[in-house]
């Protein structure tokens, strides 16, 4: 991808993730399954939901690794503790 490219990516997820349709989706799916995973009845249950939302919140370093013009997607890995 070239720098151009990566340029117009970053733009567009950023005014995407501001016109907040987005964030608001993810935040409400987080909401969810974290509710969810408080109430499941089984450690394998708790797992999976605890395991989703780690998925949301890579989703969410991912997105910001490509605002912030890196091309790295292992770099958002690295940042979720």
């Amino acid at each position: 991808m070239t720098r151009e490219e990566r340029q117009a990516r970053s733009i567009s997820f950023r005014a995407a993730l501001e016109d907040g349709v987005i964030r608001a989706c993810l935040d409400d799916l987080e909401a969810q399954f974290t509710n969810e995973w408080k109430a499941a009845n089984t450690v394998e249950e708790r797992e999976n939901l605890f395991r989703t939302v780690r998925v949301l919140n890579l989703l969410r370093s991912h997105a910001a690794s490509i605002i912030a013009g890196e091309h790295d997607g292992i770099s958002a890995i690295r940042r979720i503790k």
